[in-house]
């Protein structure tokens, strides 16, 4: 297995969570996978809420980086790893 890591830039909203999900449950699994928000202008909670829940409904396990602190405490309540 291999490593991936997906920039995320402009807007992530919650359609772009949706359309990235979709992608992401399309591509071969990898070992590791990095959600990388660290260039994204606008990153909306409920969206950041949306790509975690349903990664993990597919059994694809993911960090997120990037984030604004308050995102990365919602992850972490919700039971997330953040960070690199």
């Amino acid at each position: 297995m291999s490593h991936a890591v997906i920039s995320i830039e402009g807007v992530f909203d919650a359609p772009a969570a949706s359309a990235l999900l979709k992608r992401l449950t399309a591509m071969t699994p990898v070992e590791s996978l990095v959600l990388d928000f660290s260039r994204a202008r606008d990153v909306y909670d409920f969206a950041v809420a949306v790509i975690a829940h349903g990664l993990a409904s597919e059994g694809i396990s993911a960090r997120y980086r990037g984030l604004m602190h308050h995102q990365e405490r919602m992850l972490h309540y919700l039971g997330f790893e953040t960070g690199t």
